[in-house]
């Protein structure tokens, strides 16, 4: 008896295959603005540049710019994580939990934050003391 799933195989293909055409042609919506700013949106940003931080990390300090409210970020910061660097994000108000974030994007774990205010208990080292973050990014 075959699998009801390969029924879905052509229509998978034939989606994959105008995502391919689409970017060809160059209507694919793009990953970052036209003007090549990592701005989000047309809103003024009173962020100052950090330098050295990766592109995935300015496109979303961009985003995070552009939220507004209690519940978005209050700050980012760079930290010393396993044996290379990360970057911590200290989410709003209201039991988030604050992401830490591998150099290449990837969410390792919450160290802090939820309803304990104790993250997921899923990260395997401490986040180092305030004095050992380097701050690349502030809600203003």
């Amino acid at each position: 008896m075959r699998s009801p799933l390969l029924f879905l195989l052509p229509v998978v293909i034939a989606s994959l295959a105008g995502c391919a055409s689409r970017i060809e042609r160059g209507e694919a919506a793009p990953l970052a603005p036209p003007d090549g700013s990592d701005r989000a949106s047309s809103s003024p940003s009173n962020r100052v540049e950090v330098a050295g931080l990766p592109g995935w990390l300015r496109i979303r300090l961009a985003d995070y710019d552009a939220q507004t409210g209690p519940a978005a970020p209050r700050a980012v910061f760079e930290v010393a994580y396993g044996s290379g660097v990360a970057y911590y994000v200290q989410a709003g108000c209201c039991d988030q939990l604050d992401p830490l974030i591998d150099a290449n994007g990837v969410i390792v774990c919450y160290p802090t934050g939820g309803y304990t205010g104790r993250g997921d208990g899923k990260c395997l080292q401490e986040l180092p003391v305030v004095a050992h973050r380097r701050e690349v990014w502030r809600h203003r």
